[in-house]
Order: C-alpha cells, then sequence, then structure tokens
C-alpha cells in the first residue's frame, strides 16, 4: 500500500517533469526557429543595404569621371582665353599704331569675349559636377546609414548567435577624391 503509493506518486512526479522538460524543449526549439527567421530578416535587409551602398558609390565614381572631365574642359577653355587676351593686348597696341584695322581689333575682342563665356560656362559646368559628386559621396552616406553596426555569427561551441562588433567602413577609410 503505502510502497505502491509512494511509486504512483514518484510516476506522476516523473510524468510532470518530463511533460515539464518536454514542454521547455519545444519553447526552446520555437525561440530558435524565430531566431532563424530573424536572422534570414537580418541578411536580407544587410544584403539590400550592401547593394544601395554599391549603387551609390557607383554614381560617385560616374559624377568625379564627369568633374574630373569637366575640370579639363576649364584648362583648356582658360588657355584658349588667355591667348585671345594676349592677342587682344597685343592688337589694342596695333590699332593705335594703325598697323591693323578697327575691324581686325573688333574680331578680336569678340573672339576674346567669346573665349570668356566659353570658360565662364567650363567653370559654372565643372562647379556643377562637383557638386554632383558631393550629393552623391552624401548619397553614399546616407545609404550607409542604416548599414547595421553588427553582424550574426555562430558560437562555436553552442552553436547559437549571438551578435559581435563589425566595422564595415570607418570615416577614416573613405576616400576624399572618388570612392572606389
Amino acid at each position: 500500500g503505502a510502497q505502491q503509493a509512494k511509486t504512483e506518486g514518484a510516476r506522476q512526479q516523473v510524468v510532470l517533469s518530463s511533460n515539464q522538460v518536454l514542454n521547455q524543449v519545444r519553447q526552446a526549439e520555437s525561440q530558435v526557429e524565430q531566431a532563424r527567421q530573424e536572422a534570414a530578416q537580418y541578411d536580407a535587409q544587410v544584403q539590400t543595404a550592401r547593394a544601395a551602398v554599391n549603387s551609390q558609390q557607383q554614381t560617385v565614381r560616374t559624377a568625379q569621371r564627369a568633374a574630373d572631365a569637366a575640370d579639363a574642359q576649364i584648362l583648356g577653355t582658360r588657355s584658349n582665353f588667355v591667348k585671345n587676351q594676349t592677342d587682344l593686348a597685343r592688337y589694342a597696341k596695333l590699332v593705335v599704331q594703325q598697323a591693323v584695322t578697327q575691324q581686325q581689333y573688333d574680331a578680336v575682342s569678340a573672339a576674346t569675349d567669346s573665349a570668356q563665356s566659353t570658360f565662364n560656362a567650363a567653370r559654372f559646368q565643372a562647379d556643377q559636377a562637383h557638386s554632383q559628386v558631393n550629393a552623391a559621396r552624401a548619397n553614399v552616406a546616407q545609404a550607409q546609414a542604416p548599414m547595421p553596426s553588427t553582424r550574426m555569427s555562430r558560437s562555436p561551441r553552442r552553436g547559437l548567435a549571438s551578435r559581435g562588433p563589425t566595422c564595415p567602413r570607418s570615416a577614416s577609410s573613405k576616400r576624399t577624391s572618388s570612392i572606389t
């Protein structure tokens, strides 16, 4: 009687304990699955953010090439403008000496004005191109902003996910002339 009651009580306790353990295992498995799903979402967000950053970096490279071309254009138009200014100064002396006609002087003066306008337009275009480079760089920084500062990694011992610091790109490693 008493022994049988003790045995029955112990059996019920084992059943309760094993049910409790089974529920805890199921709960833990559910948490692991939820963590896996969150990790998959996290990875997708990281990939999307990286793609956005790469796209913006390409925009910077393209804008930088346009700015470089505009800078080269300035050099050419400046050189032409300086040459025309020199010619105009020379023709101003020659017209006074009546070695050239007023019409020839006026033609050189008009060419100088045109060269100056072309030079000013090239400078404006270069300024615009550099503004586009700066805007593209700001877009890179904005695209990098949502990049997570941590990444998921697996613990070798437990197989559990843990968060560890990452350094995708420090501010000091960014180039100032162009992003490659």
